[in-house]
């Protein structure tokens, strides 16, 4: 056969032959033949550019050349291509591992092209939270399952596929980063919205940058002012506008005696105040700070379903392991099984997440992440205050309500869970803000607090039993979409096997399957869930019967 080196690099070397020299059929008797030779680790050939890839193994490239030019049309030309043998199954599973490993290591070592340093380089951060991970005995985090489908990558010399990943894994994590600086500081952006204050001094007023203010110290409070401390009026009279955090929409009028909170904004001045709490002291921050750790709490206790993603992903990483032992192809199962891995766990979860809160929030429901949209409905009784008739309109959903101890919201909820039973608690009151960092859902409305729509999971436009009846469906709806694309990728991941059995996987196949399965995700992830019919109250009722099995 006639050919010329188009391109080569150390293990791989890519022939040119004339136009036409094949056809499809023929290209792929073509790989075929020149994979039973020695040394030659897999082949392909390509009817539309005449090209011929082959990747062997250290010191068999005269091999390679020799065969190549002893190829003859009649070789190839009408010869079927089950009657050829297959060199890497006749070897069995053994030798193939044996020789896999032996090439892995000469591919990590020398990358086969530029492209490869820079993809293991961008991989370190990543392998190296994989390995911190397995020093803690975290065998089955995600970190872990991540770093297996990357090193699977970069072990068969899929650089580029990896650098792809590595790429959209990038672009997730500064969408991440935009969004995490958007709701930086959140309700803490008050205690600096004034750069300076009126400090009285030996009979006059400095001004002094609020950070610098100490205990004891006086300070005159001029209208327009945002206080960024805690105190006590000593002198005069005010009137505060605190609305922004607790909800009052009426301003206090303040006397001597009464206490001023960081936050609030003057709309009458000229009393004086002590400093009693400044900076990360006062009363603001102090709950933010609570706030923030009974968060973290609740975000640590809410991955009971994580499991099934775990399996799906092991199971993943298992079948393409059976379907390079079966097909010898170690690149084409290694780039479509972690692929499959990558697209589950870092495109179509958070793609999904994301469109299913874009749609509850044209509803009137905003959920504060994604797992508080994921585990919204993971509560036995909503507590919450108002009249009898939104109480009857909430049983009315479906959804069972319990009403606070008067005077003593958080004490509600301490004896609900003496009695083990999940709470929700819906309230929007500053003094409420204990009661829902106590909850183990806090719902809080836009009308409410700055206070209590910060310590919230989820804000409603105007806490209505249709709000919430709707908020339930879509938490119910989205866990079910994850299921299903997990029952999916199982699927696609079975049928790449069957194609590995039945000696029908190969580069080919690979990328169909990995291209499907990427499209497939992106078109799935983003169709709208279904709308709550107007006769149910939400997936209460399918919530329970799953809970009871």
């Amino acid at each position: 056969m006639e050919w010329t080196i188009a391109h080569e690099l150390p293990g791989r070397i890519r022939l040119r032959c004339p136009r036409g020299a094949f056809t499809e059929q023929e290209a792929r008797v073509v790989g075929a033949i020149m994979e039973t030779v020695s040394g030659v680790v897999d082949a392909a050939a390509s009817h539309r550019t005449g090209s011929l890839l082959v990747h062997y193994e250290p010191g068999m490239r005269e091999a390679v050349l020799a065969a190549a030019s002893a190829l003859r049309e009649e070789h190839y030309r009408g010869v079927d291509l089950g009657t050829l043998p297959d060199k890497k199954r006749e070897r069995g599973a053994s030798g193939t591992a044996v020789g896999f490993l032996g090439n892995m290591a000469w591919r990590m070592v020398l990358p086969r092209m530029p492209v490869g340093v820079t993809a293991i380089s961008r991989s370190l951060p990543m392998m190296g939270r994989a390995g911190q991970a397995l020093l803690r005995g975290q065998y089955s985090a995600p970190e872990v399952l991540d770093g297996v489908a990357l090193f699977a990558l970069l072990a068969t010399g899929k650089f580029r596929v990896a650098r792809k990943i590595l790429s959209l894994l990038a672009l997730g994590e500064l969408a991440g980063e935009w969004l995490a600086r958007r709701e930086q500081g959140g309700i803490l952006r008050h205690l600096d919205a004034s750069g300076s204050v009126h400090v009285l001094s030996d009979g006059g007023e400095r001004n002094v940058p609020s950070s610098e203010l100490r205990p004891g110290q006086s300070v005159r409070l001029r209208t327009g002012d945002v206080l960024s401390f805690d105190g006590v009026l000593t002198e005069g009279e005010a009137t505060v506008d605190g609305s922004a955090l607790t909800g009052v929409e009426k301003p206090m009028a303040l006397r001597v005696g009464d206490r001023v909170y960081a936050g609030g904004v003057v709309s009458k001045g000229g009393a004086v105040a002590r400093v009693d709490a400044s900076g990360p002291n006062v009363r603001i921050a102090r709950t933010v700070r609570m706030m923030e750790k009974a968060r973290d709490l609740k975000a640590s206790g809410r991955g009971g379903e994580g499991w099934m993603k775990t399996v799906v992903s092991v199971a993943n990483l298992l079948l393409g392991g059976y379907a390079f032992l079966r097909s010898g192809r170690a690149p084409s199962a290694a780039s479509l099984f972690a692929a499959n891995h990558f697209v589950l766990s870092r495109l179509f979860e958070p793609v999904a997440l994301s469109s299913a809160r874009r749609q509850a929030a044209c509803l009137g429901v905003r959920f504060r992440d994604d797992k508080a949209l994921q585990y919204f409905d993971a509560f036995d009784v909503l507590l919450m205050g108002g009249g009898d008739e939104a109480v009857r309109e909430m049983e009315d959903m479906g959804v069972p309500v319990a009403r606070p101890i008067p005077g003593n919201f958080a004490g509600g909820v301490r004896k609900l869970h003496e009695e083990d039973v999940a709470v929700a608690v819906l309230a929007d009151g500053m003094e409420d803000v204990p009661a829902l960092v106590a909850g183990d859902v806090a719902i809080a409305t836009d009308s409410g607090s700055e206070l209590a729509r910060e310590a919230a999971d989820v804000v409603l436009r105007e806490g209505t039993a249709e709000e919430i009846a709707d908020a339930l469906h879509i938490s119910g709806m989205v866990r079910k979409k994850m299921h299903r694309a997990l029952l999916a990728l199982l699927g696609l991941d079975t049928l790449a096997a069957v194609l590995a059995s039945a000696g029908r996987f190969g580069p080919r196949s690979a990328k169909w399957l990995r291209n499907g399965t990427l499209a497939g995700a992106v078109l799935y992830a983003i169709a709208p869930l279904p709308e709550r019919s107007a006769e149910t109250g939400g997936e209460r009722g399918e919530k329970e019967d799953d809970n009871h099995d």
